[in-house]
C-alpha cells in the first residue's frame, strides 16, 4: 500500500477529534511559564485562548479541504436558525463601531464566538463524511485526552520552584484562574462517564479514570465544575428517557465519592483550593463569593443599554471602572449574553442554543448509545455551569462541550456496512 492509499484510509473525523482533544494540553504548553510571571502578553494568551482559536480554525480548513463550505452550511440550516444567526450578526458586530476604548477586545471576542459556530459545522460535517463506527472510538480519544490534560497540570504543579510565593488562585497553565480550569475538566470527563455509563463493554479503568478527574476537580475548589458534572449527566439521563444500569449508576456514583475522598488528603496551596474551601464558603455570609453583587451590577448596566449591550469582551473593563471588580465576566449565562449583545441579541444567542440541545436531543433518542449521551451531556453540563460562571465564555470550554455534541452526528453502521440510521439532515443544528 503506498502512502497515498494510506492516507485515504485514515478517517477525517478521528484526525480532528485526535486533535480536538490534545488542544488543552497544547494549551498548556503554550501557556507554561514556571516563574509565575504575569505579563501583558501571557494573560492575552490566556484570556483571550488564542491557541485554541488557532486550532479551531485548522479544523476548520481541514474541513474545507473535505469540501466543507461556510456557505453551504448556512443555506443548510432551517429558516428560524438563519434568521437567528443574522440577528445575533448584527447586534453581536454592531458594537464594535461604537466602543472606541475596547474596540480590539470587542472586535476579537465577537470573531471568537463567530468562529465557534463555524467550528461546529465543520465538525459536523467531517462526522458526517465518516466511514465507519467510530462513536466510541471519539469518546476514547477525548478519555485520553483529559489524563494527560490532567496529568500536565499536575506536574506543572509539582516541578514549581518556589511554590511559596507562587501565585496560585491566579497563575496555573490554560486558565487566568483555577476555576475555569476545573470547569475544563468537567466538561470533557463527560467523555469517560458516558463510556462508563452506555458503552457496550464496561472497562474498569474508566472507573479510576473518573475517580483520577473527580479528585482533581475538587482539588481546584471549583464548587460549579463539580455541580455541572453532578447535574448534567443526571439531566441527560432524564431528556433522553434512558437510564444505565443499576450496577453503572452506582459504580459512577461511587467513584464520585472516591474521587471527594481521595482529593481530601492532597496537598493543597492555598485556602481557595480543596474540598475545605467548598464546605468552608456555605457558612459565610456571601456562599457566592461576591457573584450577587456582579449580578446586581450587570442588570443596572444592562438597563442603560438593553437592546444593544455593551460589546462582547467589554465587562471587564466596564465594570472595573465603574464597581471597582476585576471579573472578566458575569458569571451567568444569560446576563453575559444580555449585557454583551442586548435583549435581541442575546436572545438569538440563546435561541440558537436551545436548536442545537434539541437537534442533539433528537439524533441522540435515534443513536441510542454512548455518544449521543455524551453529545446530551456535555450541553447540559455546560450550560448548568454557565448558570453560576463563565463556561459560555472561555473557548476552550466552549470547543470542548461542542466537540462532544458533535459526535452525535457520526453515521451508525450495521454489521453489513450499510447505514442502519439515518442521522439529522440539518448538519449544522
Amino acid at each position: 500500500m503506498n502512502k497515498h492509499d494510506a492516507t485515504k484510509r485514515l478517517d477525517s473525523w478521528l484526525l480532528a477529534i485526535c486533535f480536538v482533544a490534545m488542544l488543552p494540553s497544547i494549551f498548556v504548553w503554550f501557556t507554561w511559564d514556571l516563574d509565575g510571571v504575569l505579563s501583558p502578553a501571557a494573560y492575552a494568551i490566556r484570556h483571550f485562548s488564542y491557541p485554541i482559536t488557532i486550532g479551531e480554525l485548522c479544523v476548520v480548513i481541514f474541513a474545507m479541504h473535505k469540501k466543507f463550505s461556510i456557505f453551504a452550511a448556512f443555506a443548510k440550516l432551517g429558516p428560524v436558525p438563519r434568521i437567528l444567526t443574522v440577528i445575533w450578526s448584527i447586534f453581536a458586530f454592531l458594537p464594535v463601531a461604537f466602543v472606541a476604548e475596547n474596540m480590539s477586545v470587542t472586535a476579537t471576542t465577537t470573531l471568537q464566538y463567530a468562529v465557534h459556530g463555524v467550528f461546529l459545522a465543520a465538525l459536523i460535517h467531517l462526522a458526517k463524511l465518516s466511514a465507519v463506527a467510530n462513536r466510541e472510538t471519539a469518546l476514547k480519544i477525548f478519555t485520553f485526552g483529559a489524563v494527560i490534560y490532567v496529568g500536565l497540570l499536575i506536574a506543572f504543579a509539582m516541578i514549581i520552584p518556589d511554590k511559596e510565593a507562587f501565585p496560585w488562585g491566579l497563575r496555573l497553565p490554560s486558565g487566568t484562574n483555577v476555576r475555569q480550569i476545573g470547569y475544563y475538566v468537567a466538561i470533557i470527563a463527560i467523555a469517560p462517564i458516558s463510556l462508563f455509563l452506555f458503552s457496550r463493554k464496561m472497562k474498569p479503568t474508566l472507573f479510576f479514570v473518573v475517580i483520577f478527574l473527580i479528585a482533581f476537580i475538587s482539588w481546584t475548589g471549583s464548587r460549579g465544575a463539580l455541580v455541572g458534572l453532578f447535574c448534567g449527566p443526571a439531566l441527560a439521563a432524564l431528556t433522553l428517557w434512558r437510564s444505565p444500569t443499576k450496577v453503572r449508576t452506582g459504580l459512577l456514583m461511587l467513584s464520585f465519592v472516591f474521587g471527594l475522598a481521595a482529593s481530601i488528603p492532597l496537598p493543597t496551596p492555598g485556602p481557595e483550593f480543596g474540598l475545605v474551601r467548598m464546605a468552608s464558603s456555605l457558612s459565610q455570609d456571601e456562599i457566592g463569593s461576591g457573584r450577587s453583587f456582579v449580578w446586581e451590577s450587570t442588570l443596572t448596566e444592562i438597563k442603560k443599554s438593553p437592546w444593544v449591550g455593551h460589546g462582547s469582551g467589554s465587562f471587564k473593563k466596564n465594570m472595573n471602572s465603574i464597581y471597582g471588580f476585576d471579573f472578566n465576566q458575569p458569571h451567568q449565562l444569560v446576563l453575559q449574553y444580555i449585557y454583551d449583545w442586548g435583549l435581541l441579541g442575546g436572545g438569538a444567542a440563546g435561541l440558537l442554543l436551545l436548536f442545537l440541545f434539541f437537534s442533539c436531543l433528537g439524533i441522540s433518542r435515534v443513536s441510542n448509545d454512548a455518544a449521543a449521551y455524551a453529545a446530551v451531556s456535555a450541553l447540559c453540563t455546560i450550560a448548568v455551569i454557565s448558570m453560576i460562571d463563565g463556561a459560555f465564555y472561555y473557548p476552550l470550554s466552549i470547543v470542548l462541550a461542542v466537540a462532544l455534541a458533535a459526535t452525535g452526528s457520526v453515521k451508525i453502521l450495521g454489521k453489513s456496512g450499510k447505514e442502519s440510521s439515518e442521522m439529522s439532515s440539518n448538519p449544522t443544528i
